[in-house]
């Protein structure tokens, strides 16, 4: 909601900041543990975007991601399993901008939630990282973004921010200006970077760098951590040699 800030007045339960994670393209989290936020104004709720992991292989308890303090609850973990609890918002729950589903599973990935509520919601006090406040249904993992529209946006909206937060945490491969080696004949490494999640070079390998010995145009397809592939290319030139 406008103006609307969630905090957390109690130091034991307040989140710890990350200022950067590698795989995130180095940019910050909140990592929740035992910790949740609050929000005190009453915020419409229309559609909203959540970017998080959490770091168990299933929810120990209904760990709660977004609820409401005293009342009704959007995204709250169902114990013993990877799935959401069934809510007013799970029907509606589209993981990484394609899969309608309300699985989490695996749960290590961070991943873009999105829900688009059939009407808009009046929510009082706003818990984020657990179920009503409760401490011991906490979220356990890592929140970058919780972004509460009060319209249901149209598709063309939803596409903006969801491209605008896939492209913060995962923007497209871009392997760098062509290269001129100046004089030598020594191998040269291309690296594309350890974000993404598959890499295929136009060698043929599969990991995230390769070394190269002689000139020529040399590219990688790579798929980040919300199913996208992006591809670039580079030149490798090296000097010309003119053998007797």
């Amino acid at each position: 909601g406008a103006a609307s800030v969630a905090s957390q007045s109690t130091p034991a339960y307040q989140p710890s900041f990350i200022s950067s994670v590698s795989s995130l393209n180095n940019k910050p989290v909140l990592e929740f543990s035992s910790s949740f936020l609050n929000i005190p104004d009453s915020v419409v709720v229309g559609t909203f975007f959540i970017t998080c992991n959490n770091s168990v292989s299933s929810f120990s308890d209904y760990d709660g991601l977004l609820t409401e303090m005293s009342a009704n609850y959007y995204l709250v973990g169902q114990a013993g399993t990877t799935n959401f609890y069934p809510s007013v918002a799970t029907s509606n729950l589209f993981i990484n901008g394609q899969i309608q589903s309300y699985d989490l599973n695996p749960m290590g990935t961070f991943k873009l939630l999105r829900v688009r509520l059939s009407s808009p919601v009046s929510s009082p006090n706003l818990s984020i990282g657990a179920d009503r406040g409760n401490i011991a249904r906490c979220w356990k993992g890592f929140v970058g973004d919780v972004i509460i529209y009060s319209s249901l946006l149209n598709p063309v909206e939803i596409l903006d921010v969801e491209s605008f937060l896939m492209n913060k945490y995962a923007p497209p491969i871009n392997l760098g200006s062509d290269t001129l080696i100046a004089y030598g004949l020594c191998p040269y490494t291309i690296k594309a970077g350890d974000r993404f999640t598959s890499y295929l070079w136009s060698t043929g390998s599969t990991a995230d760098s390769i070394v190269v010995n002689e000139t020529g145009d040399y590219w990688v397809e790579v798929t980040d951590i919300f199913g996208r592939t992006s591809r670039d290319t580079v030149h490798v030139q090296y000097p010309y040699t003119s053998l007797p």
